[in-house]
């Protein structure tokens, strides 16, 4: 039981961090004052370009009510800089979309967002941090909205939930368009995992699984003979073979096609054409119409 719940453990780290890992849009940030001190009150302009990979499109800061996340720009710093006017970039496709049944504005391969930045107290250009909220889809899915911090060293992921409103391309600048500050504590993984956990354990008052629950306690006792230690054996077995199934075939679908990796499976006609026809073979057998028989090796 102890090696069945490090296993488990394991399984879930892994499902995380390759969950966490799809990330099909890079940033970056350019400025002609990289390097140079900013003193308070004087402007400068910075570039912010992304690159989109394969099929996924970015959205713009603008969307229509109903549609997708805008992206959303704001420093991450706003005692020491805020967003001066309006952000600019090019113009965005704007086409039916169908994860959202309306017309949005998008940017696919690559795009860029020029910011204007107004200095609060004297600090130096390459100090700039902003935050972008994003979210892309593709044709038939949406991957969760994501928060970067993006300088001109680098980028790295916000471990926040952030709830700010997006920065629209108004003609009336604002010295402090966007600056919101976040009070939402960091998110817990082990609060997520507990959760989960939890709501598994509840799982088991299903109809579906809650009857089966002395059929397969009497037929471990049944093939132990008395013997505890085999009873745990084939307990632990098949205990493993569950959280195998579940858990490291969704973690090599996370790893493999990024988080709507399992959505896209679960849309599939041919998958879920694939699964009728294994319930519909067992069926047959259960009915007595053939006889599946395991090898007396196994």
């Amino acid at each position: 039981m102890k090696r069945a719940f490090v296993f488990t453990f394991i399984v879930v780290v892994l499902s995380v961090l390759g969950v966490s890992a799809q990330n099909p849009v890079s940033w970056t940030l350019e400025s002609d004052s990289k390097g140079k001190p900013a003193a308070a009150g004087k402007t400068f302009k910075v570039r912010l370009n992304a690159k989109v990979d394969g099929p996924w499109h970015l959205y713009a800061v603008e969307q229509p009510d109903g549609g997708p996340i805008p992206t959303t720009i704001t420093t991450a710093a706003p005692e020491t800089f805020a967003i001066d006017g309006k952000i600019t970039s090019p113009k965005p496709i704007t086409k039916f979309d169908e994860n959202f049944k309306i017309d949005t504005k998008f940017f696919e391969k690559e795009t860029w967002f020029d910011v204007v930045i107004k200095p609060l107290t004297a600090a130096n250009v390459d100090d700039l941090a902003l935050n972008i909220k994003y979210q892309v889809c593709n044709d038939t899915t949406c991957l969760p909205p994501k928060t970067v911090k993006v300088t001109i060293a680098g980028t790295e992921d916000v471990k926040r939930i952030f709830d700010q409103p997006a920065v629209t391309n108004s003609d009336q600048p604002s010295a402090n368009n966007g600056q919101q500050t976040n009070n939402q504590p960091p998110v817990d993984l082990w609060s997520f995992i507990w959760l989960a956990v939890t709501f598994g354990a509840i799982s088991l008052l299903t109809p579906c699984v809650f009857p089966m629950i002395p059929i397969t306690v009497s037929y471990f006792m049944k093939h132990s003979d008395g013997d505890r230690s085999k009873t745990i054996k084939l307990a632990t077995v098949y205990s493993a073979g569950i959280i195998a199934t579940f858990s490291l075939l969704g973690m090599l679908l996370a790893v493999a096609f990024g988080a709507a990796g399992i959505n896209l499976f679960a849309a599939n006609p041919w998958v879920n054409l694939a699964i009728g026809a294994i319930f519909l073979f067992f069926a047959f057998n259960l009915f007595g119409f053939y006889e599946i028989s395991i090898p007396a090796s196994v």
